[in-house]
């Protein structure tokens, strides 16, 4: 399977209180990441939470946040994971990069 046969779509985000465990709720966002290739139109759920001492930019940020979901789930499909929809992820969206 070639990850250049898949198509990744935001179909919806919103704010969240991300409860984890037993710890206190945490600020994120949960965003629902559509994956297509031919017949197959399938969706994903990912929850990001913030990291410790984000800055505003990055907590207001949905194009990075965005990026940052699909690149995570690139890398999930690079490793062997194939979607079938309705997985559920949990990831940590850092600061960006600095660009040089």
């Amino acid at each position: 399977m070639s990850l250049l046969e898949w198509g990744f779509q935001v179909r919806d985000a919103f704010h969240a209180q991300i409860l984890i465990d037993d710890e206190p709720a945490r600020a994120g966002v949960e965003y629902v990441i559509g994956l297509t290739r031919g017949e197959t139109d399938v969706a994903v759920l990912v929850r990001c939470l913030f990291a410790d001492g984000a800055r505003e930019e990055t907590t207001t940020d949905y194009r990075h946040q965005a990026n940052t979901c699909i690149g995570f789930l690139i890398d999930q499909m690079t490793e062997g994971w194939e979607p079938e929809g309705g997985e559920e992820f949990m990831i940590v969206v850092a600061d960006p990069a600095p660009s040089d």
